[in-house]
């Protein structure tokens, strides 16, 4: 004859033993959680014969933090993870909140919401930057002349979609400006059409293009050379 258990004593019949129920509890009178003060829950057994009662206590929160709190621009909204410890180190379960982001596309100090809730009573804030792609300035090599022409020279970087290499006939670049483009993958180009005789200022920079945004790094240092 089988006989019913207490929620967590087994019990053991003529036959065999019978498991612990475990509690069956029904939650009372709630203090919620903050940053300052545990929470808790006072609870009572249900199952029949069982007169346990009890508090379930939430950990109040300690700290909240951003996996980066620096993000590069990507034309996308962009959504650090959340992680929310309490006063005794561990991880609270995401279930216990709630997160929202606001401004998280375009460059300049996005906001993160973290609302809680299950237990805990709360909402805390969190920033991030979102910053321009950082383009490294490009180093440049005397051009070589030519007969009207020049081949301007540079060191690779990385990370961009092209270069811009401008010319003219003075160091402030203001008399007879041009202004070509060259792939991403080459180091050198040749400058066309110009003034037999005359020197000419060369500067190269890279520039990325992320969404409909277009982003230059520093000009290189200028050199001049004089065309044959």
């Amino acid at each position: 004859m089988a006989i019913s258990s207490l929620c967590n004593h087994p019990i053991k019949s003529h036959t065999e033993l019978i498991p612990a129920l475990g509690h069956k509890p029904k939650y009372g009178n709630t203090t919620l959680a903050t940053f300052t003060q545990d929470g808790e829950t006072a609870w009572k057994c249900t199952n029949k014969g069982c007169n346990v009662i009890g508090v379930h206590i939430l950990y109040r929160l300690s700290k909240v933090t951003l996996n980066n709190t620096t993000v590069t621009y990507n034309a996308k909204a962009q959504k650090p993870s959340v992680t929310v410890t309490t006063r005794d180190g561990k991880k609270l379960s995401a279930s216990y909140y709630i997160v929202s982001y606001k401004n998280n596309t375009n460059i300049g100090t996005a906001t993160v919401t973290i609302t809680f809730k299950n237990g805990y009573k709360a909402t805390t804030k969190k920033t991030f930057k979102i910053v321009a792609p950082k383009i490294a300035k490009v180093s440049i090599y005397t051009p070589k002349a030519e007969k009207k022409a020049l081949t301007a020279k540079w060191k690779k970087i990385s990370r961009i979609s092209d270069y811009e290499i401008m010319t003219a006939q003075n160091a402030k670049f203001s008399k007879r400006k041009k202004t070509m483009k060259a792939s991403s993958n080459v180091t050198s180009v040749k400058v066309n059409k110009l003034s037999s005789k005359k020197t000419y200022y060369v500067k190269v920079r890279g520039y990325k293009k992320v969404g409909t945004k277009t982003f230059y790094g520093s000009w290189s240092s200028v050199k001049k050379i004089k065309v044959k």
